[in-house]
């Protein structure tokens, strides 16, 4: 009887053993599938921005531009992006955050080396979104790293480790496409990740 109750226990143990190294790689599997997903959805949303600026559909301009417009319904859509800058060679830009219920915006405009900014605050999709005064500002989006190296390049990259975000102080990581006519550089379009938000797909799974 013992022997019989010894060997039904490992049995046991082993089909435990088993099922436990399947659920693993079966999470494996998920998190990897989470992953790439967040990573594509970036790289989707930064294609989409330059396709339409190369094409002429997208306009940065600071007082009428059509960034939200376009922008906005995709981003809703997906649930890695936590930012997209969009920065044109002369300083002017457009960014759009995630807030946690909406995406504000702010756009920045640059006249005689001076800038300034405004941000739009969004609390649903619908009602319009409430304006701030335009205000003096020293940040050019220029100046980043993720601007100063897609200057240099002519494909779209990653950033090779996680840094802290200028607005928002997170840690994460950017997806960056130059946007060239010819060889002229006509801005960049940058997506960030936050590093909470691939911490979170780990924890989901």
């Amino acid at each position: 009887v013992a022997l019989l109750l010894g060997l039904a226990w490992w049995g046991l143990v082993r089909a435990m053993d088993v099922q436990a190294q399947a659920r693993a790689g079966d999470s494996l599997v998920s998190l990897e599938h989470e992953l790439r997903s967040g990573l594509l959805q970036a790289e989707q949303v930064a294609g989409a921005g330059a396709q339409w600026w190369t094409g002429g559909q997208l306009d940065l301009s600071p007082e009428h531009g059509n960034a939200e417009t376009l922008l906005l319904p995709m981003l809703r859509q997906q649930a890695f992006v936590t930012s997209v800058n969009l920065c044109r060679a002369d300083g002017a830009s457009v960014l759009l955050l995630t807030n946690g219920r909406d995406w504000d915006s702010r756009r920045i405009a640059r006249t005689d080396g001076q800038g300034r900014l405004r941000w739009s605050w969004r609390q649903q999709a619908d009602p319009p979104a409430k304006e701030d005064p335009w205000e003096a500002t020293d940040y050019d989006p220029r100046t980043r790293a993720w601007y100063q190296e897609a200057q240099h390049r002519t494909l779209p990259f990653w950033t090779a480790q996680a840094y802290r975000f200028m607005t928002t102080h997170d840690f994460g990581f950017t997806y960056t496409v130059p946007v060239l006519q010819g060889n002229v550089l006509l801005g960049v379009v940058s997506v960030d990740l936050r590093t909470e938000e691939l911490t979170a797909a780990v924890w989901r799974i």
